[in-house]
């Protein structure tokens, strides 16, 4: 009888030794699917929003607010001061119009917010991003002053978008870490995109072309520029000024007009920085080369890339108000000393 017991006793605790490890799993991935709810914006549901910024005001962190397309377009100024997902019903459809204020229909002010599927036009900033942790996709931006403006939004991901015919493209500014990847930036009036005191931001996979100015500018150090379409812009196709360290790979950079690649710094201070330690590797130029390519800055100054303006100021008197700088130009080539033998299969 004891025995009889015993055994009944043994198989309890094995069943419940079974039972609660399971329940336990199941309530934590139940926990992991709760990601907060979801607020509607226009449309014709009951409870809907007809404005984004309501929405917004009223979601919380880790909340998604829905647009619909119907109620477009939305003359908003949209400041987005929690973590959460604003996504739009359709990328052409979902209109956002600037309405005065912060100067761009959604200005994203906390960091981990996602922006998917908008058009957004007529503002000073198609978007504007001072936080970090974000991915921006699938949008429109068009009829800006910039497209994109981002400022301090380290580690953020510009991803799937179609920027044209703004004044610029993108202004990226003191960030780091952000990749910026499969746009579509063409048309617009002055540069495709500018990077301007930035580090270890990756460019990758975009197609810039059509831009008036520049379709690339650098003004920061230690950027990867990595198998982009690079091609028929007005001035260079890539153009870097005052920077170092930055890695141009693997890219198709040809027909842009005054010339594929520029290499400038234009302050006898910048002597110290060593500018010109650029790596360009492997890209096509719109032939193949069977040497290493002597990169030229423009098609009529037939000029070597890497002409290093060193603007030393020289006193002819002792006299500062008589005294006037002279110029020292010293040439330094730059190579890309494996390009490529033909175009890369960029989308």
């Amino acid at each position: 009888m004891k025995e009889g017991i015993i055994c009944v006793l043994v198989c309890m605790l094995m069943i419940v030794g079974t039972i609660v490890p399971v329940s336990a799993t199941t309530l934590s991935e139940k926990s992991s699917l709760i990601r907060g709810k979801t607020l509607y914006v226009g449309g014709s549901g009951p409870n809907n929003y007809t404005k984004i910024q309501d929405a917004v005001n009223a979601s919380s962190n880790g909340d998604t607010v829905f647009v619909y397309a119907a109620s477009s377009p939305y003359y908003e100024n949209v400041i987005v001061n929690k973590s959460i997902t604003l996504i739009g019903e359709d990328e052409q459809t979902t209109v956002l119009y600037y309405a005065g204020g912060n100067n761009a229909p959604i200005f994203l002010q906390a960091n981990g917010c996602t922006v998917q599927r908008f058009t957004m036009a007529r503002s000073f900033y198609g978007i504007r991003i001072e936080s970090k942790n974000n991915t921006i996709t699938n949008n429109t931006l068009f009829d800006n002053t910039e497209g994109f403006h981002l400022y301090k939004a380290n580690n953020s991901k510009i991803e799937g978008n179609t920027i044209s015919h703004n004044s610029v493209g993108m202004c990226v500014t003191f960030t780091t870490g952000d990749k910026i990847s499969a746009n579509t930036i063409t048309n617009n009036t002055y540069d495709g995109i500018e990077l301007y005191t930035t580090e270890m931001t990756l460019v990758t996979l975009n197609n810039i072309s059509g831009n008036g100015q520049f379709g690339l500018s650098i003004g920061g150090d230690n950027n990867t520029i990595l198998k982009n379409n690079i091609v028929d812009n007005k001035f260079f196709g890539v153009h870097i000024q005052n920077s170092r360290k930055n890695s141009i790979l693997q890219n198709n950079i040809y027909d842009n007009q005054f010339g594929n690649a520029g290499v400038f710094t234009d302050m006898w201070s910048e002597l110290l920085r060593r500018p010109f330690n650029n790596t360009w590797n492997g890209n096509y130029w719109g032939r193949s080369y069977q040497f290493p390519k002597v990169i030229i800055e423009g098609k009529e100054l037939l000029l070597p890339s890497g002409i290093l303006f060193w603007f030393i100021r020289k006193y002819i008197t002792h006299n500062p108000e008589e005294a006037f700088p002279m110029g020292i130009i010293i040439p330094i080539i730059t190579f890309d000393r494996h390009p490529a033998q033909k175009p890369y299969d960029i989308p």
